[in-house]
C-alpha cells in the first residue's frame, strides 16, 4: 500500500523542520518515512484522492508539483506492507546460503595457500595442508571443492571467478544469474537446459544488463534508538531499505561513491555487517499470473544450480517457493 505525496516533496531538504513535521503527521497515519532519494529536479503528478484531505487543504483531482530539492519525497510505505522493498527488488540466495558460500570460499583459499607453502600437495607431507582439509570437510565442503583448491595451490588448477549470465524470460522479466566457476562454459548447459525446459533465452553481454543499475550496499546493524533515514542522510547515501536480519538495514548509494560511504559509516563508527555490489532494476516488467508463475520457477530452478551465488530479476516476486 502506498501513498504518493510529491506534493511535501520541495520541503524536505537536510534540516528542514517542515521535513520533520511532515513526517511525525505521517507517523500518526501509520506510515513510514521511509522515502527514496533523487539527486535532481523532478516532475510530480499526483492525484488527490491519495493524499489525507485534511494534512494539506482542497485541490483538484489532479496537480503536477515541480520538485527541485536534492531529497525528493516521493513515496511512503505503509509498515504493515506484506514485505520489504528490497525482497521486492532484489532476489538472491537466502543469507544461509551465502554464509556458506563465503565460508567455502575462505576454506578454498585456506587450502590453496597450504598447497603452496608446503610445497607438496600430499596432505601426509604437509601438515598445514591436512588440518585446512579436515577443516573444510567438517564444514561439509563438497570433495570436488576441495581438489579443485588442491588444485589451484599447485598451479594444476585454475581459479574460480564470478560469470554473469543474463537471460531475458517471459513477460519482459530479466534475470541476472551470477555464478562462481572457472569457465562459463562449465556452467551453460545446465542453465540452458533450464531455459530450454520454461521458456527463455541466455543472451549475450548487456542483452539483460540495460533493466539493472549497479549499486553498492552496505549493510548495517543498529539499535532501535537509532534512525537509518537520518545515518543515511548523514552519508548522502540515495536510499536505506530493510536488511535480511532484524536491526540490519542496507545503506544504497551508487556503485563508485561505495568507499566513501563505507568510510564515512566507519567514521560514525556504525557497525557494519557487509558491503555488496547489487543490482536494482530501472526497468520492472509486468507480467501476467501466468507468466510470473513460470518467472518463480525459473528463478528457483536457477537457485538450484549448485555454484549459482546470486540471482536478480527484474520482477516483484514473493520469497518462496511456487
Amino acid at each position: 500500500m502506498l501513498v504518493l505525496a510529491g506534493l511535501v516533496g520541495r520541503y524536505c531538504q537536510k534540516g528542514s523542520g517542515v521535513c520533520s513535521s511532515v513526517l511525525r503527521t505521517c507517523s500518526q497515519f501509520s506510515l513510514s518515512k521511509r522515502c527514496f532519494f533523487a539527486t535532481s529536479t523532478t516532475t510530480r503528478t499526483i492525484r488527490a484522492s491519495a493524499l489525507e484531505p485534511s494534512l494539506f487543504f482542497p485541490m483538484p483531482s489532479m496537480v503536477t508539483i515541480r520538485s527541485p530539492t536534492l531529497l525528493s519525497f516521493q513515496k511512503l510505505q505503509c509498515r504493515y506492507a506484506g514485505h520489504s522493498k528490497w525482497a521486492n527488488i532484489k532476489h538472491q540466495k537466502g543469507a544461509a546460503d551465502k554464509k556458506k558460500a563465503l565460508l567455502f570460499q575462505k576454506l578454498a583459499s585456506n587450502i590453496a595457500i597450504a598447497v603452496k607453502k608446503g610445497g607438496t600437495d600430499d596432505p601426509e607431507a604437509n601438515p598445514n595442508l591436512k588440518t585446512a582439509i579436515n577443516t573444510a570437510k567438517a564444514s561439509d565442503m563438497p570433495n570436488n571443492k576441495i581438489e579443485q583448491a588442491i588444485r589451484v595451490g599447485s598451479g594444476a588448477g585454475k581459479e574460480t571467478k564470478e560469470i554473469i549470465f543474463e537471460i531475458a524470460g517471459p513477460g519482459g522479466s530479466q534475470f541476472l544469474v551470477f555464478v562462481e566457476s572457472t569457465s562459463r562454459e562449465t556452467e551453460r548447459p545446465e542453465l540452458q537446459r533450464i531455459v530450454n525446459k520454461l521458456g527463455g533465452s541466455i543472451g549475450k553481454d548487456g542483452s539483460s544488463m540495460w533493466a539493472f543499475k549497479k549499486q553498492t550496499a552496505v549493510t548495517i546493524s543498529i539499535d532501535e534508538e537509532s534512525d537509518p533515514e537520518d545515518i543515511a542522510l548523514e552519508v548522502d547515501a540515495e536510499d536505506v531499505v530493510e536488511g535480511e536480519e532484524p536491526g540490519e538495514f542496507k545503506i544504497l548509494c551508487s556503485f563508485e561513491d561505495g568507499g566513501r560511504v563505507t568510510s564515512s559509516l566507519e567514521e560514525m563508527t556504525i557497525p557494519i555487517v557487509d558491503v555488496e555490489t547489487v543490482y536494482l532494476t530501472t526497468s520492472p516488467a509486468l507480467p501476467s499470473s501466468s507468466e510470473l508463475k513460470t518467472i518463480k520457477h525459473l528463478y528457483y530452478k536457477f537457485d538450484d544450480v549448485d555454484n549459482v551465488c546470486k540471482i536478480f530479476v527484474n520482477v516483484d516476486i514473493e520469497e518462496e517457493e511456487p
